[in-house]
């Protein structure tokens, strides 16, 4: 222990010193809203990714996707063997897997593709309501629509990078599988336009639709859910209508047939919808396939655009009204 007369002489003397300096402006560079935006989009965009996530996460996003290429694989399978038969050259514009990327789509619209938006989409959007962190991005230099627009672009990224990636490497494998690649590649820049569009077009129909969904509850289970349920329960409920009616305008309440059809269109196939006629007589019931023609494009296009607006207005319509509580 230390004599009396150092610890009196430590006491005196200064701990700390403390200088005036005033206000001092910022010297440092502005990066500005867009930065904002630009931040918050790339750290959702990992998170979406599974970056940073638990195992089960992880688990579940690498399992989806790894489905998306194995139906990119049997599109390439399909179309060979259509190609082999002739289908692919008697009837391209009518025989949908004659176009391996028309095919693609076709089967990833359904539910392994509702799952990936279930899984990322809610994740992203409730849990800052849930936990309260929304008002701490509010508090900093941005507003609410800046943080909408850093969700939309991670989201929309992330789900057209994952659904164009299988389809990217299906063309590429068409290319490199013919006799001449550049050839190929020279006459079907058509078709790989419109597989862009359509991932991008799947991508911003979806999310925003599995978006307005996810505002309307803060439980990523229940919104899940609610994805989920609604896109299956469209479809029984179009698929219903169309064997029991034969009529076209049951492809308007499949959600996904707004969207299927608008794709269909980008590649130059018609895609007419195949039901069963069934029939009672004298107590048999034979089954007959039927043809139904869909409606023209622009008719899918309006009733898209109708459900991307209406989603539109029910996100800002949530998220304002959790910001002014």
């Amino acid at each position: 222990m230390s004599p009396p007369d150092e610890r009196s002489e430590r006491a005196g003397q200064a701990q700390g010193v403390i200088y005036q300096q005033g206000y001092r402006h910022y010297r440092g560079r502005y990066l500005g809203r867009l930065h904002a935006v630009v931040s918050l989009a790339w750290a959702d965009g990992k998170r979406a990714l599974g970056i940073g996530r638990g195992w089960k996460y992880k688990l579940g996003f690498f399992i989806l996707v790894g489905i998306l290429l194995i139906i990119a694989l049997i599109a390439f399978g399909t179309n060979a063997v259509t190609e082999r038969i002739g289908a692919g050259g008697q009837s391209r514009s009518f025989y949908p897997f004659a176009n391996p990327y028309n095919g693609f789509f076709d089967s990833a619209n359904g539910i392994i593709l509702w799952l990936l938006f279930a899984l990322i989409i809610p994740d992203l959007l409730c849990n800052d309501r849930r936990y309260g962190t929304l008002r701490l991005y509010l508090a900093r230099p941005i507003s609410l629509s800046d943080y909408l627009a850093g969700k939309a672009l991670a989201i929309v990224g992330v789900l057209s990078a994952v659904l164009l990636a299988p389809a990217l490497l299906l063309f590429l494998a068409k290319a490199l599988g013919a006799v001449q690649p550049g050839t190929y590649l020279a006459a079907h820049l058509g078709d790989l336009g419109a597989l862009l569009l359509s991932g991008l077009l799947f991508a911003v129909y979806y999310a925003l639709i599995s978006g307005a969904l996810a505002s309307l509850t803060k439980s990523t289970g229940y919104a899940a859910a609610g994805i989920v349920g609604l896109l299956i329960a469209a479809r029984l409920v179009g698929s219903t209508v169309l064997a029991f009616t034969h009529r076209r305008m049951a492809t308007l309440i499949d959600l996904s047939q707004l969207v299927g059809q608008i794709k269909s269109s980008l590649f130059g196939v018609n895609q007419p919808l195949i039901t069963l006629n069934i029939q009672f007589q004298n107590g048999s019931q034979p089954v007959t396939p039927v043809i139904v023609q869909p409606y023209p494009v622009w008719v899918y296009l309006l009733a898209a655009l109708a459900a991307v607006l209406l989603s539109a207005l029910v996100i800002g319509w949530r998220y304002r009204r959790e910001v002014d509580r």
